[in-house]
């Protein structure tokens, strides 16, 4: 009888997700991939973004470099792709730099105050 409140091998093992993250080349192109039945968005940002998010006035900045998965110099953004409102899966638009919902009309920006889930 186990004694513990350990969670068990089998459950701890559905709660990571690894990437190879050298596949992901494109800047500022959203990659879906799939965790747990859920849509995993991801965003390599380019020096561009990184530079423009350092220069501008933002008081989410010490928020928005915390979020940055950082793999050797490349940064990348991660969220799970889930509208908080609805439920649905919101559409990246690049051209903006920004998610639209199709459900309700939000639009969702790449802080962390402005994400989805």
């Amino acid at each position: 009888m186990k004694r513990t409140w350990d969670p068990l091998p089998s459950v701890t093992a559905a709660g990571f997700l690894t990437l190879d993250m050298t596949k992901y080349t494109k800047y500022n192109h959203l990659y879906i991939k799939k965790w747990r039945g859920q849509p995993i968005f991801i965003i390599r940002k380019s020096a561009k973004m990184i530079e423009s998010m350092n220069n501008s006035y933002n008081k989410y900045k010490k928020q928005d470099n915390k979020r940055d998965i950082i793999v050797a110099d490349s940064h990348f953004l991660m969220y799970i792709g889930i509208c908080a409102h609805l439920g649905c899966i919101p559409v990246y638009r690049s051209q903006d730099d920004n998610f639209l919902c199709p459900c309700h009309g939000a639009i969702y920006k790449k802080e962390p105050n402005g994400c989805f889930s």
